[in-house]
Protein backbone atom coordinates (compact mmCIF):
# COMPACT_ATOMS: atom_id res chain seq x y z
CA UNK A 1 0.00 0.00 0.00
CA UNK A 2 3.09 2.24 0.92
CA UNK A 3 4.94 1.43 -2.54
CA UNK A 4 1.36 2.14 -4.44
CA UNK A 5 0.91 5.81 -2.59
CA UNK A 6 4.67 6.72 -3.46
CA UNK A 7 3.94 5.29 -7.14
CA UNK A 8 0.97 7.68 -7.46
CA UNK A 9 2.66 10.54 -6.20
CA UNK A 10 5.21 10.50 -9.01
CA UNK A 11 2.55 10.39 -11.65
CA UNK A 12 3.09 12.24 -13.77
CA UNK A 13 6.48 12.30 -14.46
CA UNK A 14 8.45 15.09 -14.19
CA UNK A 15 9.45 17.04 -17.27
CA UNK A 16 12.89 16.91 -17.87
CA UNK A 17 12.83 19.40 -20.87
CA UNK A 18 13.79 23.25 -20.68
CA UNK A 19 12.98 26.76 -22.57
CA UNK A 20 15.63 26.30 -25.23
CA UNK A 21 18.27 29.07 -25.93
CA UNK A 22 15.75 31.64 -27.22
CA UNK A 23 14.70 33.92 -25.51
CA UNK A 24 10.41 34.40 -25.05
CA UNK A 25 10.57 37.50 -27.77
CA UNK A 26 12.41 35.88 -30.46
CA UNK A 27 10.66 32.29 -29.78
CA UNK A 28 6.98 33.72 -30.15
CA UNK A 29 8.46 35.75 -33.39
CA UNK A 30 8.91 32.17 -34.77
CA UNK A 31 6.31 31.15 -37.48
CA UNK A 32 3.82 28.12 -36.06
CA UNK A 33 5.79 25.53 -37.68
CA UNK A 34 9.20 26.49 -36.43
CA UNK A 35 7.64 27.23 -32.73
CA UNK A 36 6.34 23.43 -32.98
CA UNK A 37 9.98 21.96 -34.27
CA UNK A 38 11.39 24.27 -31.42
CA UNK A 39 9.57 22.80 -28.87
CA UNK A 40 9.53 19.60 -30.04
CA UNK A 41 13.73 19.97 -29.43
CA UNK A 42 13.70 21.68 -26.37
CA UNK A 43 10.29 20.87 -24.60
CA UNK A 44 8.68 17.95 -26.05
CA UNK A 45 6.38 17.12 -22.69
CA UNK A 46 4.61 20.58 -23.97
CA UNK A 47 3.86 19.07 -27.73
CA UNK A 48 2.79 15.09 -25.62
CA UNK A 49 0.43 17.30 -23.65
CA UNK A 50 -1.05 19.00 -26.29
CA UNK A 51 -1.19 15.86 -28.75
CA UNK A 52 -3.15 13.92 -25.57
CA UNK A 53 -5.25 16.81 -25.12
CA UNK A 54 -6.23 17.21 -28.69
CA UNK A 55 -6.91 13.36 -29.68
CA UNK A 56 -9.06 13.51 -26.04
CA UNK A 57 -11.48 15.61 -28.48
CA UNK A 58 -10.90 13.58 -31.79
CA UNK A 59 -12.31 10.50 -29.57
CA UNK A 60 -14.61 11.89 -27.55
CA UNK A 61 -16.47 13.18 -30.72
CA UNK A 62 -15.64 10.49 -32.96
CA UNK A 63 -17.92 8.57 -30.64
CA UNK A 64 -20.66 10.86 -30.51
CA UNK A 65 -21.25 10.04 -34.54
CA UNK A 66 -20.82 6.55 -34.35
CA UNK A 67 -23.69 5.54 -34.08
CA UNK A 68 -25.23 7.56 -37.02
CA UNK A 69 -25.18 5.14 -39.64
CA UNK A 70 -26.54 2.47 -37.96
CA UNK A 71 -29.01 3.87 -36.34
CA UNK A 72 -32.11 2.23 -38.27
CA UNK A 73 -30.65 -1.24 -37.39
CA UNK A 74 -29.51 -0.55 -33.74
CA UNK A 75 -33.52 0.36 -33.35
CA UNK A 76 -34.51 -2.89 -35.32
CA UNK A 77 -32.46 -4.55 -32.23
CA UNK A 78 -33.06 -2.42 -29.41
CA UNK A 79 -36.52 -0.93 -29.98
CA UNK A 80 -38.11 -2.63 -32.41
CA UNK A 81 -42.14 -1.49 -31.29
CA UNK A 82 -40.67 2.07 -31.25
CA UNK A 83 -41.24 4.81 -34.12
CA UNK A 84 -38.49 5.10 -36.01
CA UNK A 85 -37.63 8.91 -35.63
CA UNK A 86 -38.53 8.47 -31.64
CA UNK A 87 -35.98 6.09 -31.42
CA UNK A 88 -33.53 7.42 -33.67
CA UNK A 89 -33.70 10.84 -31.36
CA UNK A 90 -33.54 9.13 -28.19
CA UNK A 91 -30.45 7.09 -29.23
CA UNK A 92 -28.93 10.26 -30.74
CA UNK A 93 -29.61 12.61 -27.88
CA UNK A 94 -28.55 10.59 -25.00
CA UNK A 95 -24.99 11.58 -25.87
CA UNK A 96 -25.59 15.12 -26.15
CA UNK A 97 -27.54 14.28 -22.52
CA UNK A 98 -24.03 13.51 -20.88
CA UNK A 99 -21.90 16.22 -22.79
CA UNK A 100 -24.43 18.76 -21.34
CA UNK A 101 -24.35 17.92 -17.54
CA UNK A 102 -20.77 17.29 -17.68
CA UNK A 103 -20.26 21.12 -19.21
CA UNK A 104 -22.57 22.75 -16.50
CA UNK A 105 -19.64 21.26 -14.11
CA UNK A 106 -16.43 20.48 -15.45
CA UNK A 107 -15.52 24.11 -15.82
CA UNK A 108 -16.09 25.49 -12.35
CA UNK A 109 -14.93 22.40 -10.87
CA UNK A 110 -11.45 22.65 -12.85
CA UNK A 111 -11.06 25.86 -10.99
CA UNK A 112 -11.23 24.21 -7.94
CA UNK A 113 -10.28 21.20 -8.76
CA UNK A 114 -7.37 21.80 -11.35
CA UNK A 115 -7.59 20.82 -15.32
CA UNK A 116 -5.79 17.30 -14.85
CA UNK A 117 -8.14 15.70 -12.05
CA UNK A 118 -11.49 16.27 -14.26
CA UNK A 119 -9.69 15.04 -17.49
CA UNK A 120 -8.68 11.71 -16.02
CA UNK A 121 -11.75 11.28 -13.86
CA UNK A 122 -13.91 12.07 -17.32
CA UNK A 123 -11.98 9.60 -19.35
CA UNK A 124 -12.47 6.93 -17.43
CA UNK A 125 -15.83 7.04 -17.11
CA UNK A 126 -15.96 7.38 -21.12
CA UNK A 127 -13.46 4.59 -21.60
CA UNK A 128 -16.10 2.15 -18.77
CA UNK A 129 -18.94 3.35 -21.32
CA UNK A 130 -17.83 1.93 -24.32
CA UNK A 131 -17.69 -1.37 -22.90
CA UNK A 132 -21.55 -0.93 -21.39
CA UNK A 133 -22.75 0.40 -24.31
CA UNK A 134 -21.32 -2.89 -26.34
CA UNK A 135 -23.64 -5.13 -23.87
CA UNK A 136 -26.63 -3.33 -23.85
CA UNK A 137 -29.56 -4.92 -23.46
CA UNK A 138 -32.85 -2.12 -24.51
CA UNK A 139 -33.02 1.20 -25.37
CA UNK A 140 -33.02 2.37 -22.07
CA UNK A 141 -29.71 0.79 -20.96
CA UNK A 142 -28.12 1.90 -24.29
CA UNK A 143 -29.41 5.52 -24.13
CA UNK A 144 -27.60 5.60 -20.29
CA UNK A 145 -24.75 4.38 -21.25
CA UNK A 146 -24.36 6.51 -24.02
CA UNK A 147 -25.20 9.58 -21.85
CA UNK A 148 -22.26 8.22 -19.45
CA UNK A 149 -20.08 8.66 -22.66
CA UNK A 150 -21.26 11.96 -23.14
CA UNK A 151 -19.67 13.30 -20.16
CA UNK A 152 -16.14 12.89 -21.38
CA UNK A 153 -17.02 15.25 -24.70
CA UNK A 154 -18.45 17.87 -21.33
CA UNK A 155 -14.92 18.32 -20.56
CA UNK A 156 -14.51 21.18 -23.80
CA UNK A 157 -14.71 24.14 -21.35
CA UNK A 158 -11.58 22.42 -19.39
CA UNK A 159 -9.87 21.92 -22.38
CA UNK A 160 -10.34 25.55 -23.48
CA UNK A 161 -9.57 26.29 -19.98
CA UNK A 162 -6.23 24.28 -20.24
CA UNK A 163 -5.41 25.47 -23.10
CA UNK A 164 -5.72 29.43 -22.41
CA UNK A 165 -3.93 28.45 -19.12
CA UNK A 166 -0.62 27.35 -20.84
CA UNK A 167 -1.02 30.25 -24.46
CA UNK A 168 -1.09 33.58 -24.80
CA UNK A 169 -4.55 34.30 -26.34
CA UNK A 170 -3.26 34.88 -29.87
CA UNK A 171 -2.30 31.82 -29.57
CA UNK A 172 -5.65 30.12 -28.73
CA UNK A 173 -6.80 30.95 -32.81
CA UNK A 174 -4.64 28.28 -33.76
CA UNK A 175 -5.27 26.15 -30.89
CA UNK A 176 -9.07 26.85 -31.87
CA UNK A 177 -8.58 25.75 -35.52
CA UNK A 178 -7.05 22.54 -34.11
CA UNK A 179 -10.24 21.92 -31.74
CA UNK A 180 -11.87 22.46 -34.59
CA UNK A 181 -10.01 19.68 -37.10
CA UNK A 182 -10.32 17.17 -34.50
CA UNK A 183 -13.78 17.29 -33.60
CA UNK A 184 -14.61 17.93 -37.31
CA UNK A 185 -12.20 14.88 -37.74
CA UNK A 186 -14.14 12.73 -35.38
CA UNK A 187 -17.19 13.53 -36.11
CA UNK A 188 -17.09 12.94 -39.60
CA UNK A 189 -14.73 9.83 -39.06
CA UNK A 190 -17.40 8.25 -36.96
CA UNK A 191 -20.22 7.33 -39.19
CA UNK A 192 -17.25 5.80 -41.82
CA UNK A 193 -15.70 3.80 -38.42
CA UNK A 194 -19.14 3.02 -37.43
CA UNK A 195 -20.79 1.71 -40.53
CA UNK A 196 -17.21 -0.39 -41.22
CA UNK A 197 -17.22 -1.80 -37.90
CA UNK A 198 -20.50 -2.99 -37.24
CA UNK A 199 -20.53 -4.78 -40.49
CA UNK A 200 -18.77 -7.48 -38.00
CA UNK A 201 -21.29 -6.93 -35.59
CA UNK A 202 -23.26 -3.88 -34.32
CA UNK A 203 -21.39 -4.21 -30.57
CA UNK A 204 -18.03 -4.40 -32.21
CA UNK A 205 -17.28 -0.60 -32.64
CA UNK A 206 -17.54 0.18 -28.84
CA UNK A 207 -15.15 -2.27 -28.09
CA UNK A 208 -12.59 -1.09 -30.53
CA UNK A 209 -13.41 2.68 -28.92
CA UNK A 210 -13.45 0.86 -25.55
CA UNK A 211 -9.66 0.00 -25.86
CA UNK A 212 -8.34 2.84 -28.13
CA UNK A 213 -9.65 5.13 -25.04
CA UNK A 214 -8.29 2.74 -22.43
CA UNK A 215 -5.27 3.15 -23.92
CA UNK A 216 -5.59 7.10 -23.97
CA UNK A 217 -6.33 7.43 -20.44
CA UNK A 218 -2.98 5.03 -19.68
CA UNK A 219 -0.86 7.79 -21.09
CA UNK A 220 -2.81 10.40 -19.33
CA UNK A 221 -2.17 9.31 -16.01
CA UNK A 222 1.63 8.98 -16.90
CA UNK A 223 1.91 12.16 -18.87
CA UNK A 224 -0.82 14.67 -18.74
CA UNK A 225 0.72 17.86 -16.59
CA UNK A 226 -1.49 20.50 -14.38
CA UNK A 227 -1.59 23.64 -16.42
CA UNK A 228 -3.50 25.64 -13.41
CA UNK A 229 -0.97 28.41 -11.62
CA UNK A 230 -2.49 29.73 -8.76
CA UNK A 231 -1.01 32.54 -6.48
CA UNK A 232 -0.34 32.77 -2.97
CA UNK A 233 -3.97 32.86 -1.95
CA UNK A 234 -5.02 30.37 -3.99
CA UNK A 235 -6.54 32.59 -6.90
CA UNK A 236 -5.62 31.22 -10.69
CA UNK A 237 -3.56 33.76 -12.29
CA UNK A 238 -2.80 34.89 -15.92
CA UNK A 239 1.06 33.37 -16.52
CA UNK A 240 1.33 35.50 -19.63
CA UNK A 241 0.93 38.87 -17.80
CA UNK A 242 3.91 41.48 -18.29
CA UNK A 243 3.19 42.75 -15.63
CA UNK A 244 2.30 41.71 -12.01
CA UNK A 245 -1.37 44.34 -12.53
CA UNK A 246 -2.01 42.74 -15.63
CA UNK A 247 -2.91 39.27 -13.84
CA UNK A 248 -6.13 40.15 -13.95
CA UNK A 249 -8.37 42.38 -16.43
CA UNK A 250 -9.94 45.15 -15.88
CA UNK A 251 -13.65 44.45 -15.12
CA UNK A 252 -15.63 44.46 -18.21
CA UNK A 253 -19.23 45.51 -18.10
CA UNK A 254 -19.91 43.76 -21.69
CA UNK A 255 -18.62 40.65 -20.25
CA UNK A 256 -22.01 38.81 -19.55
CA UNK A 257 -23.97 40.01 -22.91
CA UNK A 258 -20.82 39.12 -24.58
CA UNK A 259 -21.07 35.67 -23.52
CA UNK A 260 -25.12 36.11 -23.50
CA UNK A 261 -24.39 36.10 -27.65
CA UNK A 262 -21.56 33.36 -27.38
CA UNK A 263 -24.34 30.97 -25.97
CA UNK A 264 -27.01 31.39 -28.99
CA UNK A 265 -24.50 31.37 -31.32
CA UNK A 266 -22.98 28.15 -29.92
CA UNK A 267 -26.62 26.57 -29.06
CA UNK A 268 -27.76 27.13 -32.90
CA UNK A 269 -23.91 25.86 -34.52
CA UNK A 270 -23.91 22.97 -32.78
CA UNK A 271 -28.04 22.45 -33.13
CA UNK A 272 -27.30 23.01 -37.05
CA UNK A 273 -24.83 19.81 -36.77
CA UNK A 274 -26.37 17.15 -34.85
CA UNK A 275 -29.78 17.78 -35.98
CA UNK A 276 -28.03 17.09 -39.82
CA UNK A 277 -26.65 14.25 -38.89
CA UNK A 278 -29.71 12.96 -37.05
CA UNK A 279 -31.39 13.82 -40.10
CA UNK A 280 -29.50 12.02 -42.53
CA UNK A 281 -29.05 9.41 -41.65
CA UNK A 282 -33.54 8.61 -41.66
CA UNK A 283 -32.92 10.56 -44.83
CA UNK A 284 -30.39 8.16 -46.51
CA UNK A 285 -31.87 4.93 -45.38
CA UNK A 286 -35.61 5.90 -46.33
CA UNK A 287 -35.22 8.12 -49.67
CA UNK A 288 -31.61 6.79 -51.13
CA UNK A 289 -31.75 3.28 -49.85
CA UNK A 290 -28.44 3.89 -48.54
CA UNK A 291 -26.59 0.83 -46.48
CA UNK A 292 -24.92 1.66 -43.28
CA UNK A 293 -21.17 1.57 -44.50
CA UNK A 294 -22.56 3.79 -47.49
CA UNK A 295 -24.49 6.03 -44.93
CA UNK A 296 -21.44 6.75 -43.18
CA UNK A 297 -19.40 6.82 -45.94
CA UNK A 298 -21.45 10.13 -47.45
CA UNK A 299 -21.23 11.97 -43.70
CA UNK A 300 -17.64 11.37 -44.07
CA UNK A 301 -17.52 13.09 -47.26
CA UNK A 302 -19.39 16.25 -46.17
CA UNK A 303 -16.62 17.06 -43.38
CA UNK A 304 -14.42 17.61 -46.10
CA UNK A 305 -16.10 20.80 -46.04
CA UNK A 306 -15.05 21.75 -42.91
CA UNK A 307 -11.74 20.28 -42.68
CA UNK A 308 -11.24 22.82 -45.44
CA UNK A 309 -12.61 25.62 -43.09
CA UNK A 310 -10.70 25.40 -40.61
CA UNK A 311 -7.17 24.63 -42.72
CA UNK A 312 -7.81 28.05 -44.34
CA UNK A 313 -9.10 29.84 -40.94
CA UNK A 314 -5.89 31.32 -40.04
CA UNK A 315 -5.50 33.40 -43.33
CA UNK A 316 -9.01 34.20 -43.60
CA UNK A 317 -9.00 36.04 -40.24
CA UNK A 318 -6.07 38.34 -41.89
CA UNK A 319 -8.90 39.31 -44.48
CA UNK A 320 -12.26 39.68 -41.92
CA UNK A 321 -12.63 39.51 -38.20
CA UNK A 322 -13.94 36.49 -36.62
CA UNK A 323 -16.70 37.06 -35.71
CA UNK A 324 -17.99 38.12 -39.11
CA UNK A 325 -16.85 34.59 -40.46
CA UNK A 326 -18.97 32.97 -38.05
CA UNK A 327 -21.67 35.22 -39.16
CA UNK A 328 -20.75 34.62 -42.91
CA UNK A 329 -20.55 30.79 -42.21
CA UNK A 330 -24.28 30.88 -40.76
CA UNK A 331 -25.33 32.49 -43.87
CA UNK A 332 -23.94 29.66 -45.65
CA UNK A 333 -25.65 27.11 -43.64
CA UNK A 334 -28.78 28.12 -44.89
CA UNK A 335 -28.50 26.82 -48.03
CA UNK A 336 -29.64 23.19 -46.15
CA UNK A 337 -33.25 23.99 -47.02
CA UNK A 338 -33.00 22.68 -50.45
CA UNK A 339 -32.69 19.42 -49.03
CA UNK A 340 -36.27 18.13 -48.92
CA UNK A 341 -36.71 19.28 -52.67
CA UNK A 342 -34.03 17.64 -54.60
CA UNK A 343 -33.93 14.31 -55.29
CA UNK A 344 -30.37 13.99 -56.14
CA UNK A 345 -27.61 12.44 -53.29
CA UNK A 346 -24.35 14.54 -55.05
CA UNK A 347 -26.80 17.61 -54.48
CA UNK A 348 -27.73 16.66 -50.95
CA UNK A 349 -24.16 15.99 -50.55
CA UNK A 350 -23.31 19.51 -51.57
CA UNK A 351 -25.87 21.15 -48.89
CA UNK A 352 -24.63 18.73 -46.50
CA UNK A 353 -21.41 20.30 -46.84
CA UNK A 354 -22.41 23.82 -46.43
CA UNK A 355 -23.94 23.22 -43.05
CA UNK A 356 -20.49 21.81 -42.57
CA UNK A 357 -18.68 24.69 -43.67
CA UNK A 358 -20.66 27.01 -42.23
CA UNK A 359 -20.59 26.24 -38.62
CA UNK A 360 -16.94 25.48 -38.62
CA UNK A 361 -16.03 29.21 -39.76
CA UNK A 362 -18.04 29.73 -36.03
CA UNK A 363 -16.41 26.81 -34.18
CA UNK A 364 -12.89 27.15 -35.08
CA UNK A 365 -13.22 30.94 -33.44
CA UNK A 366 -14.72 30.03 -29.86
CA UNK A 367 -11.94 29.04 -28.45
CA UNK A 368 -10.51 32.69 -29.47
CA UNK A 369 -13.45 34.59 -28.56
CA UNK A 370 -13.47 32.71 -25.10
CA UNK A 371 -9.86 33.14 -24.02
CA UNK A 372 -10.38 37.04 -25.05
CA UNK A 373 -13.07 38.14 -22.73
CA UNK A 374 -12.39 35.33 -19.95
CA UNK A 375 -10.45 36.43 -16.65
CA UNK A 376 -8.05 33.52 -14.85
CA UNK A 377 -10.31 33.17 -12.17
CA UNK A 378 -13.47 32.94 -13.94
CA UNK A 379 -12.36 30.66 -17.00
CA UNK A 380 -13.95 27.48 -16.42
CA UNK A 381 -17.48 28.93 -15.49
CA UNK A 382 -17.42 31.07 -18.69
CA UNK A 383 -16.37 28.32 -20.75
CA UNK A 384 -18.79 25.92 -19.04
CA UNK A 385 -21.26 28.79 -20.11
CA UNK A 386 -20.71 28.71 -23.60
CA UNK A 387 -20.31 24.95 -24.18
CA UNK A 388 -23.59 23.91 -22.10
CA UNK A 389 -25.45 26.40 -24.42
CA UNK A 390 -23.99 24.36 -27.60
CA UNK A 391 -24.76 21.50 -25.55
CA UNK A 392 -27.91 22.03 -25.16
CA UNK A 393 -28.31 22.71 -28.90
CA UNK A 394 -26.86 18.59 -29.06
CA UNK A 395 -29.58 17.53 -27.01
CA UNK A 396 -32.60 19.71 -29.28
CA UNK A 397 -31.13 18.76 -32.34
CA UNK A 398 -31.78 15.21 -32.64
CA UNK A 399 -35.09 15.27 -30.11
CA UNK A 400 -36.64 18.04 -31.62
CA UNK A 401 -35.27 16.63 -35.91
CA UNK A 402 -36.52 13.59 -35.16
CA UNK A 403 -40.06 14.59 -34.11
CA UNK A 404 -40.30 16.94 -36.91
CA UNK A 405 -38.99 14.30 -39.23
CA UNK A 406 -42.03 12.38 -38.53
CA UNK A 407 -44.30 14.62 -38.58
CA UNK A 408 -42.82 16.22 -42.28
CA UNK A 409 -39.55 15.68 -43.99
CA UNK A 410 -38.84 19.34 -44.80
CA UNK A 411 -40.24 20.37 -41.02
CA UNK A 412 -36.44 19.83 -39.44
CA UNK A 413 -34.79 22.06 -42.41
CA UNK A 414 -37.54 24.98 -41.93
CA UNK A 415 -35.80 25.77 -38.62
CA UNK A 416 -32.42 24.76 -39.50
CA UNK A 417 -32.74 28.27 -41.14
CA UNK A 418 -34.35 30.05 -38.71
CA UNK A 419 -31.24 29.34 -36.35
CA UNK A 420 -29.06 30.27 -38.84
CA UNK A 421 -30.23 33.36 -39.29
CA UNK A 422 -30.35 33.58 -35.39
CA UNK A 423 -26.98 32.65 -34.78
CA UNK A 424 -25.61 35.40 -37.54
CA UNK A 425 -27.50 37.97 -36.04
CA UNK A 426 -25.67 36.67 -32.57
CA UNK A 427 -22.34 36.72 -34.06
CA UNK A 428 -23.02 40.63 -35.23
CA UNK A 429 -24.04 41.86 -32.03
CA UNK A 430 -21.42 39.60 -30.11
Amino acid sequence: MVAMKKFWKILPLRDGGSDGPLPPSEYYNLNHWKRLFYRIKYRPRRVADLVMIFFSIFLEWLGSTLLAPVTPWYIEDLAPDMNQGTAASILMAAYAVGTFLASLVTGPLSDRLGRRPVFLSAMTIYTVAQFLMANAWDIGSFAGFRAMAGVAAGTRPCIMAYLTDSSRPIDMKLYGVFMGLFVVVGQSLGPAIGGALASVSLSFPFYFIGVISAILLVFMYIFLRESLVKDEHGMPVNRFARRPEDKEPPANKYLWPTVVCLAIASFSGQYLQINWSTVFGLVGADQYHLSTSENGGVLGIQAIASIVVNCIYLPLTHLLESALLGSIGMLISIGIIGVPFIDNLVGVIFLGMCIQAGTALYFAGMAYFNSVIAPPKKRGLINSSVMGAANVGGIVGPLVGGDLYDLDPTYPFYLSVILSCHESLSEIFK
